[in-house]
């Protein structure tokens, strides 16, 4: 498998809000789908669109970035930010969508930026 399929299915599993359930005020109501980032293209049939392609993801990049992240208690020095719009499926408890919600993931390029 491609190292680009390989990233993409491990940062959709780290993803901590894939297929959790809501904390709403009926906790077993409601539960979180799977991560979609073609969000220029519109869910079909209540479901994220399986041919999307890399025109359809929404991005902001931003570098060189000379900041530093804390990252488990230790400064890390930052190159380069992406931040990526995508979105995931409320449900109820029979697999309906309710509706689509939207987040960010934001990555950090560590390094010097080649220097």
């Amino acid at each position: 498998m491609p190292l680009e399929n390989d990233l993409g299915k491990l940062l959709t599993q780290l993803n901590p809000y894939t297929n959790r359930k809501q904390t709403a005020s009926d906790p077993d109501s409601r539960k979180i789908g799977e991560m979609d980032i073609y969000c220029r293209k519109p869910p079909k049939d209540g479901k994220a669109p399986a041919d999307g392609s890399l025109d359809d993801i929404e991005l902001e990049m931003e570098g060189p970035y000379q900041h530093e992240w804390t990252f488990r208690g230790q400064p890390r020095r930052v190159g380069m930010a992406v931040r990526i719009r995508y979105r995931f499926p409320v449900t109820d408890k029979g697999g309906n969508v309710l509706h689509w919600a939207e987040d960010h993931l934001l990555i950090g390029f560590e390094g010097s930026m080649g220097g």
